[in-house]
């Protein structure tokens, strides 16, 4: 065999052994990384909703992640507002704790037109909620990131990361967690300054 005909032979090894590679990562429930923003003009903040995956698979968990951003490069003073696009968003069994955003997922396809009358899934287990609700007027952003002092603060009080991650299996029916059954679901991130993201994803069957 000369040379260049082993050349040739190599090159359809590598081939070879690169797709299958491919095709090897490529197997199972496809895997893609989305984010979706909402750049609030008027007060400089950012609304990011994010999700591990468009499709999972049975029993398979959401990781999604949410944050409020200054997009200026100021200290940014921002008022509350109570300006909710959609209701009963949170992060929690005891609702949004002291962020100023929440989310919720909905089965099917859900947007700005009919999120209102939609009726989300029951995301965390019912426990008993501290009766204790602290008064917030604002947020303070440090300059173009999301750190924050909650307002009012009390003494010296350290920035907040204005963040969250969850990690969502299924819907609850009571105490019971059920997973996620086949379908379309839509995932949903609002803030009280009236920002509202919607992120589609799937269940296989």
């Amino acid at each position: 065999m000369n040379s260049g005909a082993m050349f040739t032979v190599a090159v359809v090894v590598v081939i070879a052994l690169v797709g299958g590679l491919l095709i090897e990562r490529g197997g199972g429930v496809a895997s893609q990384n989305l984010m979706s923003t909402y750049v609030d003009q008027a007060n400089g903040l950012k609304l990011q909703l994010g999700v591990n995956s468009s499709e999972i698979g049975p029993g398979q968990s959401l990781q999604v992640s949410i944050s409020e951003v200054n997009r200026l490069g100021t200290l940014n003073n921002v008022s509350t507002a109570n300006l909710w696009q959609a209701v009963g968003l949170s992060l929690s069994s005891c609702g949004r704790g002291p962020l100023p955003f929440g989310m919720a997922i909905y089965r099917g396809n859900v947007d700005a037109s009919n999120v209102t009358s939609a009726k989300p899934l029951s995301l965390f287990p019912p426990v008993a909620c501290p009766d204790f609700v602290r008064l917030i007027t604002g947020y303070l952003f440090q300059p173009s990131n999301s750190m924050a002092t909650i307002l009012p603060s009390f003494g010296n009080q350290s920035p907040t990361n204005v963040s969250s991650t969850l990690t969502l299996t299924g819907e609850y029916m009571g105490a019971q967690e059920v997973a996620f059954s086949p379908g379309l679901y839509t995932l949903v991130a609002g803030d009280e300054w009236g920002s509202i993201l919607f992120l589609n994803f799937t269940v296989a069957a």
